[in-house]
């Protein structure tokens, strides 16, 4: 049953890699929407502020709603996190790019060989963060909700699966844990929140405040691009 699994696996991947190799301007289009923050992060965070500052939303309450949007972006913090530690958690799984045998296409202009050398394949850490996203804010709205779930499964993850950084699985599995997450630790921020008195320093301290969650969103709608080379480099001073 595994191996047959593993071969649905690697032959969804093919399908899918397919694609790439026979145009040059679709592979530049892949390879765009793969890595630029303009189609990935920033497309959930302008649900997220277009809500937080749109008022009401099917029927919550402003308070409760701007609980739930802020729970949010703790989660997603989290959920990256819980990504990572899956990572290495999880038994290592070279990426299909970096795998022989299979035979993979390379989009044109793509640097394969450099490409996330050394990272565990399984499970993708971005599946795990847009769908803890797509989760959060459709608890909030159904339909924005929808849309971001279709976004995580369509625009973030099946470009990674075209190129070969991830297998089918891959996504599967970091969209199950990115669901998860936003399902267990959700209802648990939102209570944290209202406790702690979150939203009142919105409101007593709004420069302040407002400051925090632009550096805290950009982070997401960076896939926190800046802040992991940022730990890398105190990691390399430190070990130095």
């Amino acid at each position: 049953m595994t191996s047959v699994l593993v071969g649905l696996d690697a032959a969804v991947l093919r399908e899918l890699n397919s694609l790439v190799g026979g145009s040059w301007s679709l592979d530049q289009v892949i390879l765009e929407v793969r890595t630029n923050p303009i189609f990935k992060g920033i497309v959930p965070m302008m649900m997220l502020w277009g809500l937080w500052f749109g008022g009401a939303a099917e029927g919550m309450a402003r308070n409760c709603l701007r609980a739930q949007l802020l729970a949010t972006v703790l989660v997603a913090c989290a959920a990256i996190a819980i990504g990572r530690a899956l990572a290495l958690w999880l038994p290592f799984r070279l990426r299909p790019i970096h795998t022989e045998g299979l035979a993979l296409k390379t989009p044109q202009g793509f640097d394969a060989a450099g490409t996330l050398d050394g990272w565990s394949s399984m499970p993708s850490d971005h599946a795990v963060l847009f769908f803890a996203l797509a989760t959060g804010i459709f608890a909030v709205h159904r339909t924005l909700g929808s849309l971001a779930f279709l976004h995580a499964a369509m625009v973030v993850s099946l470009p990674r699966v075209v190129v070969g950084v991830h297998y089918p699985s891959d996504i599967l599995v970091g969209a199950l844990a990115g669901v998860t997450v936003a399902a267990l630790l959700g209802p648990v921020f939102v209570a944290l929140t209202l406790r702690w008195g979150l939203l009142a320093q919105e409101r007593a301290r709004p420069g302040l405040f407002y400051a925090l969650m632009l550096a805290v969103t950009f982070q997401v709608a960076s896939i926190f691009d800046s802040l992991r080379a940022l730990l890398g480099t105190v990691a390399e001073i430190l070990l130095a």
